[in-house]
């Protein structure tokens, strides 16, 4: 069966500082693989448990999105954390930040594009349609319905394949 092309490798769900996240490696012009190996299995997660060293983002969160990506040969990670705490029917209170590296990014670098934006976007929905978090954030469940496109059914860890990640 031919890999479905996409804007993001196969997403995928890790926990850090004992918190859910959701990894979306994006899959585009700047190859995430020059700078975080494919066939080293879990060099993603390393750099992000890494991250979670320097920031207590991950730890206040009730739930994550990460966006793993490659700007000019070096990492960047958009952390999207979402807090239950102040949950209305308006949805969690969601809180960015993104990492150069290890560091915070510059002020006025930008928070998204608009294929991150879509993502988000999906993702809430999804949430919003699922009978509990567990259920939403269990990625064996399922997925968000994407645009064609989007999101690739290739994972990032060339060990790993998608039908591993599904039922």
């Amino acid at each position: 069966m031919p890999v479905m092309e996409g804007r993001f490798y196969f997403p995928f769900s890790t926990r850090v500082a004992g918190k859910p996240v959701i990894v979306y490696p994006a899959r585009d012009e700047n190859p995430l693989s020059d700078v975080l190996s494919r066939q080293e299995l879990g060099a993603i997660e390393r750099h992000i448990q890494q991250l979670t060293c320097l920031t207590p983002v991950f730890a206040e969160a009730d739930y994550s999105l990460v966006v793993v990506w490659n700007l000019d040969g070096t990492v960047m990670t958009d952390v999207w954390s979402f807090s239950l705490e102040n949950f209305s029917a308006a949805g969690p209170l969601v809180h960015v930040d993104t990492y150069k590296g290890y560091e915070p990014a510059e002020a006025g670098s930008g928070v998204a594009a608009g294929d991150g934006l879509i993502l988000l976007g999906r993702e809430e929905e999804y949430r919003r349609a699922c009978p509990s978090l567990a259920y939403y954030l269990d990625r064996s469940r399922g997925l968000p319905d994407f645009p064609r496109g989007l999101v690739s059914d290739e994972p990032f860890d060339l060990a790993t394949s998608a039908s591993d990640l599904l039922p």
